[in-house]
């Protein structure tokens, strides 16, 4: 027998469902007569506070809701009566469905965790590439912490072995072996005398001068590190070697994830061609619209708060994105999934 949910309580089936019916091949059902309905409609809870206690409309409907009632019953006790002359069935075929679907829900399940956990790892994989970035930045900006170099002086040696003291304005060498080093003031000079005259010559000291002097290079190492800069460029340089490290470990979680994600769907699809065996199965296409204008339904209702209305449609958004995680993996499209999970 068929049991036919639907707001009619009449037992015939129209011209679209007989064709599902034979299609199914339980076209005997139809020939013995052996189809049950159940009118939704006794069930539903309408809002009648719109019109006056006692009008025809309210009369009308609610002894459409009694009589509807009454029918169900009517047809279910008829069920229970045909049941009960049939011959105990184990249940075998309905336990394997079960189990099997429970199966397949459960893959969908994990593949649905695979996703977001490769999703998040993507993620965080783009966050370190911009740390990295952040940490090259800071590594050029202070490169040049360390300024030393080689700077040239020069140093005086007696290029004779010894100094004289000589005067300029009468051409006489007033002390030879003079003792004073190079630019000591000549007034120390042994020649000095009273006056600050040569003791030597009689003219002043400042026409003397030292002969015998040879000026050499010195090349010597200055060192200049700004060590406030030093600093950061080692921490720069720190940062960039951790964070090579965790991209590495990100990059070979990723891959283990994306590997386990495309198993996990191929095995969604195995099972789903197995359950495709022993029962009637597949999706309804309408459910994602209807799982759109539920979230509407909550948006537009006042009565409820904001944390309710986020609470309600986020239980919708996650039973839609199951229901497209579903599809997809069957289609053997899972990659589309990054359009709408994450």
């Amino acid at each position: 027998f068929i049991v036919i949910m639907t707001r009619s309580d009449v037992p015939v089936p129209d011209t679209d469902t007989l064709a599902v019916i034979e299609g199914l091949g339980l076209g005997e059902c139809v020939k013995k007569g052996r189809i049950i309905p159940v009118n939704n409609g006794a069930y539903e809870e309408l809002d009648l506070s719109q019109y006056q206690k006692g009008s025809p409309i309210v009369q009308i409907v609610k002894a459409r809701h009694k009589q509807d009632y009454a029918s169900n019953h009517q047809y279910l006790q008829m069920l229970l009566e045909m049941a009960g002359k049939m011959k105990p069935y184990q249940g075998n075929k309905m336990k394997a469905l079960k189990e099997k679907r429970d199966k397949l829900k459960e893959r969908v399940g994990v593949l649905k965790q695979t996703i977001d956990s490769s999703f998040e790892t993507e993620k965080e994989i783009k966050e370190q590439l911009a740390a990295f970035k952040a940490a090259k930045n800071a590594e050029d900006l202070n490169k040049a912490f360390d300024s030393s170099s080689y700077h040239t002086d020069y140093e005086y040696i007696k290029e004779t072995g010894k100094i004289t003291t000589y005067c300029g304005a009468c051409s006489r060498s007033c002390h030879i072996g003079c003792g004073l080093s190079y630019g000591d003031d000549l007034t120390g000079c042994w020649c000095s005398g009273s006056n600050n005259c040569c003791n030597q010559c009689g003219c002043s000291m400042s026409s003397h001068c030292h002969m015998g002097w040879k000026r050499k290079e010195k090349r010597t190492w200055v060192t200049n590190v700004n060590e406030e800069m030093k600093a950061a460029h080692m921490t720069a340089q720190q940062k960039k070697a951790a964070i090579e490290k965790r991209k590495r470990e990100l990059k070979a979680k990723l891959k283990q994830l994306e590997k386990q994600r495309d198993e996990c769907a191929a095995d969604i699809q195995r099972k789903y061609k197995e359950l495709e065996g022993i029962a009637i199965i597949g999706y309804n296409e309408s459910f994602e619209s209807y799982m759109k204008e539920c979230k509407k339904a909550v948006e537009k209702d006042d009565k409820l708060t904001k944390e309710q209305k986020e609470q309600k449609i986020g239980v919708f958004e996650s039973a839609l994105n199951q229901f497209k995680l579903f599809k997809d993996a069957i289609k053997g499209e899972i990659k589309k999934a990054k359009d709408y999970i994450f």
